[in-house]
């Protein structure tokens, strides 16, 4: 310490001496040609003037206020020197009212310079200080961005000059550029609407995509991308984080393949026990053994449900691998609807089911929207346990025929509404569990899809939920 201490103090003194060199120069050179060459006093009063103001000058400039008020007092008690020889500056003024005039311009000059040096520097330092604090924080963003497990990609408002971090590199297969732009990427065509969206500002979410690396391996990311935006609600700026769902993605392709396999594995015997208890069924009806008649009835029941959770996850399968068979055709959206809520009132004595129909003619797969209806309006009985109204409500609006099934039960938690036609998700009562894989209002809801309509459902926690889905009418 003691040691930083002295060398901080050498390098003062040393800086010192430096900064008041050139006065102290000026001033032996005048006396060395006063005594040589110069021997009028008057002119070389005009000499020592210009020559100790240009010092005093140079040396504000070069070492700021502090030195160059030092150097300003050196060259007053030169000028006084001189002056002690004859008058000093003759500008029809006595040497004193000179002299005093010279002290005060040097001083002047030395303050205002000195101050504009010192000004300069300051700025120039808070410029270089914030220049290495953004230089710092950006290498120790750059760091915490490296060490992510996901993917970062960040760019301007143009989506251009795109910056990522290191796992960008590792899941797309390939080293980045400094610098690059969307089109670097090589985004597959039948993602070309991820682009526009993006070029258009809009945030992206859960955007799912399938590429190729450069080793031939098809990898699978998620990208949720959002714009950075000003006061002005401009955007200057875009962030992006990718995911590598690659392993997830073959995970649900084996359990899909597990699924396929099961079930149709399973398909067969059940139709055959299915087929064996009708058999015995009738059998013991001859006999009149009515606790034997309910028994098998409940097995009847029992199968009939399993024989549906079959059919189930067999749709599940062929969603997944693009195989559910769609054969629309035109019918009377309304009659059909009418004819499921026949079958429907028969499963529930709570409840009371009421149609608002308009005649509407869709283009459409009538059993797949059969299956729909069925799937909803179960729900609905399903999750209104005290019973009630239940009203199913058909109409036309513009090019679609839009359908609601709307029950008075527990409702929906506000944020389980995004997730309920997720595959497998199960909505969650306060008090009680509702039987159920999860699998109906996923299926519902890509059948509606596959036919150009759309679903959703609007809920009230305690008042109940609406379900909403939308067909494309006949001749449109």
């Amino acid at each position: 310490m003691q040691f930083k201490l002295i060398k901080l103090l050498r390098t003062r003194r040393k800086n010192l001496i430096r900064s008041q060199t050139p006065i102290i120069l000026t001033c032996v050179i005048l006396e060395i040609l006063n005594y040589a060459f110069i021997k009028d006093l008057s002119f070389f009063d005009y000499v020592v003037f210009i020559t100790v103001i240009l010092a005093v000058i140079y040396t504000s400039v070069a070492y700021g206020l502090k030195r160059g008020l030092l150097s300003a007092v050196i060259g007053i008690l030169y000028g006084d020197y001189v002056g002690s020889k004859g008058t000093f500056i003759q500008f029809n003024v006595t040497n004193e009212r000179g002299m005093l005039l010279f002290s005060v311009l040097l001083l002047l000059m030395a303050t205002v310079i000195g101050w504009l040096r010192n000004l300069i520097d300051n700025a120039i330092a808070r410029e270089i200080a914030a220049k290495e604090l953004a230089e710092e924080e950006n290498r120790q963003l750059a760091s915490i961005l490296n060490q992510l497990p996901i993917g970062v990609l960040v760019a301007d408002k143009n989506a251009r000059n795109i910056k990522a971090n290191r796992m960008m590199e590792t899941i797309i297969g390939r080293k980045l550029k400094n610098s690059m732009e969307l089109e670097d990427f090589r985004i597959p065509p039948q993602y070309s609407n991820l682009k526009v969206t993006i070029r258009r500002g809009k945030a992206v979410k859960n955007f799912e995509m399938e590429f190729v690396r450069p080793d031939k391996k098809i990898a699978f990311v998620r990208i949720d991308a959002a714009p950075i935006k000003d006061k002005k609600n401009k955007v200057i700026a875009w962030v992006s984080a990718v995911m590598d769902i690659t392993e997830r993605k073959q995970l649900e392709n084996r359990k899909d393949e597990f699924i396929n396999l099961a079930s149709h594995e399973l398909k067969t015997p059940i139709t055959s026990l299915k087929l064996y208890m009708d058999v015995l069924e009738k059998q013991i009806r001859n006999t009149n053994e009515k606790k034997s008649v309910k028994i098998v009835s409940e097995l009847q029941e029992q199968i009939d449900r399993l024989g549906t959770l079959v059919i189930d996850l067999l749709d599940v399968s062929r969603i997944q691998t693009g195989k559910l068979a769609i054969n629309t055709t035109d019918f009377r959206l309304d009659s059909m609807i009418e004819d499921a809520l026949e079958v429907l009132k028969r499963t529930t004595a709570k409840h009371k089911l009421i149609l608002k129909k308009t005649p509407a003619t869709v283009t459409a797969d009538r059993y797949r929207t059969y299956q729909v209806m069925t799937n909803l309006v179960t729900n609905a009985i399903k999750y209104s346990p005290a019973g009630g109204d239940i009203i199913i409500s058909v109409k036309k609006e513009k090019n679609y025929a839009l359908v609601s099934v709307q029950d008075f039960g527990i409702g929906i938690e506000k944020d389980q509404q995004d997730k309920i036609f997720d595959r497998l998700y199960q909505v969650e009562g306060k008090s009680s569990t509702y039987p159920g894989l999860g699998l109906g209002l996923y299926i519902s809801k890509q059948i509606v899809k596959r036919n150009k309509g759309k679903m959703w459902v609007e809920s009230e926690t305690g008042k109940g939920s609406t379900f909403y889905f939308t067909l494309p009418l006949a001749n449109n």
